[in-house]
């Protein structure tokens, strides 16, 4: 075999192990691209994805939304612990979620408060997994010694004209132990079950 550094006393199977060896290189290897989130290949962007460590994939992203999710991947890693990541991740699900910081309502030091106005126009964002999925991702992104509650805010109009009353929902910490299973119910980032502002336990509809 030209060029070749195996002995003379090769064997057919040696041969023929170096014969392909010897090709190996002229297969392509495209690594550039698979590192790139503009001409990574769509199948492979998931691995990507995790290869940067992504917080947050949603298989039913757009395509788009999936590569800025990667290009965007080292920049999130710096901010992430802080109340800018926080208001980025509010800002991809709902223009209008608030954020109000402990000393803005009297709370308690290192704690925050999301709140999601609903109103009868329905859409995702009153669905149980909307309020799941951004707890989630909050959660992920938070400063690690900060605590936050998720409250979604009915404004409810009445039967009086141009009157609309606010009814506000807290999500408080529940002492007892539920009796319902847990994945039918709202839970704190420690776990625990949330209650409605009249004592209820808040249940995933």
């Amino acid at each position: 075999m030209a060029n070749s550094l195996l002995p003379p006393n090769v064997t057919p199977l040696e041969n023929a192990v170096g014969l392909v060896l010897a090709r190996i290189s002229d297969v392509p290897r495209p690594l550039e691209a698979l590192w790139s989130a503009t001409d990574c290949p769509l199948v492979a962007l998931p691995w990507l994805g995790w290869g940067l460590s992504v917080d947050v994939w949603r298989l039913n992203w757009t395509e788009a939304q999936k590569r800025d999710a990667v290009a965007t991947a080292i920049p999130e890693a710096r901010r992430k612990g802080t109340v800018g990541a926080v208001r980025r991740v509010m800002a991809v699900y709902d223009s209008r979620l608030s954020l109000k910081r402990w000393w803005e309502y009297g709370g308690v030091p290192h704690t925050f408060t999301v709140t999601l106005p609903l109103d009868n126009s329905g859409g995702a964002r009153s669905t149980a997994r909307f309020a799941r999925e951004l707890h989630e991702d909050i959660t992920r992104v938070k400063p690690a010694r900060s605590h936050f509650q998720l409250r979604q805010s009915l404004a409810a109009v009445v039967a009086l004209p141009f009157v609309v009353a606010a009814h506000p929902y807290r999500m408080d910490r529940l002492r007892a132990v539920a009796v319902q299973p847990l994945d039918e119910l709202f839970l704190t980032e420690t776990g625990e079950p949330l209650l409605a502002e009249d004592g209820t336990l808040l249940e995933i509809e």
